[in-house]
């Protein structure tokens, strides 16, 4: 179904934004439908209010190769728009600039003439994105950082003869590897760390030789790629693995001529789009080797197609049965695991109530099931008494027997220097062997001076007998009498109290009572939760249940000891489980969720993987690892009575987590779900907005996965598609191609 035409002979490039703007450029060696030679750039919003009028026009003084549209990055917010010119220029413009101003001169970041000849093709870096590469004539190859706009660098001549590159792609793995195809018809892959060419790929067949025009990546496999051949006599596809790139492992046979045009799902590998000169335009599963659909021909020769996978869950075919062409709009069917997960989790979110989430994690375990016992646990026992249960476990003596053993006339510790001394005078007591009865009262006679007593001694009597204490309590500390010091401190004010503090921690600071005995005095963790042994950690978190009865100070200390664990450098199951706890504890929602994203990527592996989980994508094994983070998270904020956005001092990573499932939600046609979602999100979080109005548009629109049909001017409505294609997982395509040969439309 064709949703937009616009009549420009040009190259086009779509904006990154979740909404996409499209951008066109007159195309070098064609003329318009009234044989001007000028040069337009334009950018035009197809799913605005006004599709026919572009946001931005202007003439340009040379016509255009190919165009690149880059992602925002610093204080480009809308993206940089670079253009392939046909004298040899690269232009390089702000988006935001463009759009604002209407000028090109205002938007111009940067014009570099590096390139001897025309420049053919440019394509940015999938891991870099800041990274651009330009091939043109002359075998010239540049690498361009956006960054600094600094000298291009070339990785050297390639060895395989190779005039004029016509195509660039970079590997989705491995950010400095690449492929180019040439008008000698090679691929060649490049490798940029090593400055050279390493491998180059060319098929003789039956039909005759290919002559590759382009080359394109798969999206998540680092050794394999697709080429396609524009020779008429051999208008193949091929797939393949670099490991063994004697021969293609597939060859994909439809197009009747040359095959200009690539462009590979990076969402989903199992789709892929091709175009060339019998006009037409083909859906194709290249893993499985088969060609899934026609789009309808062009007048001319397609010979760029671009695509912008949407959302919705709509899949357009075009049928022919019984001479009659038809077009049907249909859901396409993702298999019922994803619908079940959005479905359970949206009832969820309706009731507030994820119990049936958590018991049913339980009962089928996964992949990660150590996180939904932990948070059954969070469920059974509350906040509070989880870290209390666990605490129970640690080397501390009973309570009970504790108590047990102090006196009866003990008593409170209070918070203040008295409390040091007083404590410090019972251990002296119990040391020496006194009883705890009757206070100790000293007698018989005793000789004041004596021969033997040294000077310091003398002089600490005199003081004594003349009650000067304080001053009786620094000899004693410079004669090294600290016990001496400390009972006389107990009556004094609290500067020589702190005085005597300080030079009993300085001389006992290696022994562990001391050490306690430092923090309990002042009532203050801090020196526990840094400096204690991390394997007692379970002690140190009762300390801190014990000293800090503010929730805000609990939080601090526990989160910090989440950390610590963290930060041990051991990563067994047991550990993370542990600073797990302590995040929870600690209300650290960012820290819970930074652990279950640090997962993700092993989790798509495994579920990639496994045979229970019966998917066949790395996109659906994307959608189901988060979709189980969303789940975990949901259930986290629940338990915790957590109301309103997500907030936190790391929470970014979480957003932008919860936006994509968000937008895969919505690419599978759960709106509903996907609406709910978005509520979690800051209303500044970037793109909230546009997603919002863009899933508010397709559920005022949605006809609820029945398909239109068209039969010879007649219409009907139909619900053919899915059940004749079940199990076809596929994402549906806005796309837009490009004709040539004479002035035609973009399709």
């Amino acid at each position: 179904m064709k949703i937009k035409e616009i009549k420009r002979t040009s190259t086009i490039a779509w904006s990154p934004d979740v909404i996409p703007l499209l951008a066109s450029g007159s195309i070098a060696g064609a003329v318009d439908l009234d044989f001007s030679s000028s040069s337009t750039l334009e950018i035009w919003d197809v799913f605005g209010l006004l599709p026919d009028t572009p946001v931005f026009s202007a003439s340009v003084e040379n016509k255009f190769h190919a165009l690149a549209w880059l992602s925002p990055f610093e204080k480009h917010s809308r993206g940089v728009l670079v253009g392939a010119l046909e004298n040899g220029t690269v232009q390089f413009w702000d988006v935001d600039t463009l759009i604002k101003t209407k000028s090109l001169s205002d938007a111009s970041i940067h014009t570099s003439t590096k390139h001897l000849g025309a420049v053919k093709c440019l394509l940015f870096n999938s891991q870099q994105a800041h990274v651009l590469a330009t091939g043109g004539q002359h075998s010239e190859l540049f690498i361009w950082d956006l960054k600094t706009f600094a000298e291009p660098i070339s990785p050297g001549r390639p060895t395989t003869p190779m005039d004029e590159i016509s195509c660039i792609s970079w590997n989705n793995a491995v950010s400095h590897i690449l492929a180019l195809t040439s008008n000698a018809g090679y691929t060649s892959i490049w490798d940029l760390k090593a400055k050279r060419e390493v491998l180059h790929l060319a098929y003789t067949g039956a039909m005759g030789r290919a002559d590759f025009s382009h080359v394109a990546w798969h999206p998540t496999q680092l050794t394999k790629l697709i080429t396609a051949s524009q020779s008429d006599a051999c208008p193949l596809i091929m797939s393949w693995d670099l490991r063994n790139a004697t021969e293609p492992e597939k060859i994909l046979q439809g197009h009747t001529k040359g095959v200009l045009s690539l462009d590979w799902c990076s969402q989903d590998p199992n789709l892929l789009i091709s175009s060339g000169k019998d006009n037409s335009t083909r859906l194709w599963n290249p893993i499985k080797g088969v060609k899934l659909g026609d789009y309808p021909n062009a007048a001319n020769w397609a010979f760029l197609t671009r695509v912008s996978f949407g959302f919705g869950s709509k899949l357009i075919v075009i049928k022919n049965e019984d001479g009659k062409s038809s077009i049907e709009i249909g859901k396409a069917e993702f298999g019922s695991k994803n619908h079940e997960f959005a479905d359970e989790l949206s009832s969820a979110f309706k009731t507030n109530d994820f119990k049936g989430i958590i018991a049913s994690k339980l009962e089928n375990p996964e992949y990660d099931a150590p996180d939904w016992e932990v948070l059954s646990e969070l469920q059974e026992l509350g906040k509070n008494h989880l870290l209390q249960a666990l605490m129970g476990e640690s080397q501390l003596v009973d309570r009970e027997e504790s108590l047990n053993e102090i006196p009866n006339e003990a008593s409170p510790i209070e918070d203040n220097e008295d409390s040091f001394f007083a404590n410090l005078s019972k251990d002296i007591q119990v040391q020496k062997g006194a009883s705890h009865g009757a206070p100790f009262v000293p007698s018989g006679e005793f000789l004041i001076f004596d021969e033997l007593q040294s000077a310091g001694q003398l002089r600490l009597a005199k003081l004594l007998l003349s009650n000067k204490i304080k001053e009786a309590v620094f000899v004693c500390l410079e004669e090294g009498k600290l016990l001496e010091a400390l009972v006389l401190a107990m009556n004094e004010d609290e500067s020589v109290k702190r005085k005597v503090k300080s030079q009993y921690f300085q001389l006992a600071q290696s022994d562990v009572v001391s050490r306690l005995i430092y923090s309990a005095s002042s009532k203050d963790v801090v020196d526990i939760v840094s400096n204690a042994d991390i394997a007692n950690w379970k002690e140190i978190a009762a300390s801190i249940a014990a000293y800090c009865k503010e929730e805000a100070s609990f939080n601090s200390k526990i989160v910090e000891l989440g950390d610590r664990i963290m930060a041990s450098g051991i990563t067994d199951k047991e550990n993370r489980k542990n600073a797990l706890l302590c995040y929870l504890a600690g209300n650290a929602l960012d820290k819970v969720a930074a652990i279950w994203l640090a997962d993700l990527p092993d989790l798509e592996n495994l579920i990639l993987s496994s045979d229970r989980a019966r998917v066949s994508s790395p996109h659906d094994a994307r959608y189901l690892a988060l979709a189980g983070f969303v789940q975990k998270v949901s259930v986290y904020r629940s338990l915790s009575n957590i109301t309103g956005a997500l907030s936190g001092p790391s929470i970014e990573p979480v957003c932008k987590a919860v936006f994509d499932f968000s937008s895969m939600a919505a690419s599978n046609g759960d709106f509903e779900l996907a609406t709910q979602i978005l509520s979690l999100l800051p209303e500044d979080f970037a793109g909230l907005k546009t997603e919002k109005e863009r899933i508010a548009k397709a559920m005022g629109t949605s006809a609820g996965g029945a398909s239109m049909v068209a039969s010879n001017g007649a219409s009907k409505t139909q619900n053919r598609y899915a059940s004749k294609q079940k199990r076809r997982k596929c994402s549906s395509a806005i796309f837009a191609a490009a004709d040539t040969r004479k002035a035609g439309p973009i399709r």
